[in-house]
């Protein structure tokens, strides 16, 4: 349980940190604001948008996605922020080398809040961002696992092709260990049967020298 909680403390603490190096004031033409950014591993651009696209559900509204892949939340309803009609939320979402990077950005009135005019708002603005960073580390996580766990299963592939060759040399060593008792049986069996049939050889040598001399010897 203290090891669930440690780890709790530690990525909430990854957040906060990765959300106060994001801030960064952002010219626009409606406006200065602080958008929040953040960059994700393991998370595709389009893994990243579905999540945002399940997150603003919460919020009823109206998305649309525009250029640059970009999307735009009107008619949002998150009281705290103002009254449904008057807050706007704009995401942007793009991919490099299998990473998410996100903007999030979000005006009421048609001015972009920010921390320097509208604190207690953009902090409910980074509550908001927040939910979403930890759905997409869900989703990396998840994204991650499933990437890991393939690579264990190619693994255990590998192992188990390894393991069915050992069986098979195995296998083999024993037919040719059978093989060569059977040969050096054979091999022993040849050479009795050598000894046989030399002494078979001589006989019959015998044999056929005298009948050769009987045939010397037929004379008139």
């Amino acid at each position: 349980m203290k090891k669930l909680i440690l780890l709790a403390a530690v990525f909430c603490f990854a957040l906060q940190a990765n959300f106060i190096n994001a801030q960064s004031d952002t010219g626009t033409p409606k406006g200065i604001s602080n958008s929040l950014s953040i960059d994700v591993e393991n998370v595709s651009r389009k893994d990243a948008e579905k999540v945002w696209k399940n997150l603003i559900k919460r919020y009823d509204g109206k998305t649309k996605k525009g250029k640059n892949n970009e999307w735009y939340t009107e008619k949002v309803n998150v009281p705290n922020l103002g009254s449904e009609g008057s807050i706007k939320m704009f995401m942007t979402i793009n991919e490099k080398d299998r990473k998410a990077k996100t903007t999030f950005l979000v005006s009421k009135d048609g001015e972009f809040i920010n921390f320097s005019n509208n604190p207690d708002e953009a902090e409910e603005v980074e509550g908001i961002f927040q939910d979403y960073v930890y759905d997409l580390k869900k989703k990396s996580f998840e994204n991650e696992s499933k990437k890991e766990e393939k690579n264990l299963k190619d693994l255990n592939k590998d192992l188990e092709k390894l393991e069915k060759n050992n069986r098979k040399y195995h296998e083999e060593i024993e037919k040719c260990k059978k093989k060569i008792a059977e040969m050096e049986s054979d091999i022993i069996k040849n050479e009795d049967d050598q000894v046989n049939k030399k002494a078979e050889v001589a006989e019959q040598k015998t044999k056929v020298e005298k009948v050769l001399q009987k045939l010397s010897s037929h004379k008139r």
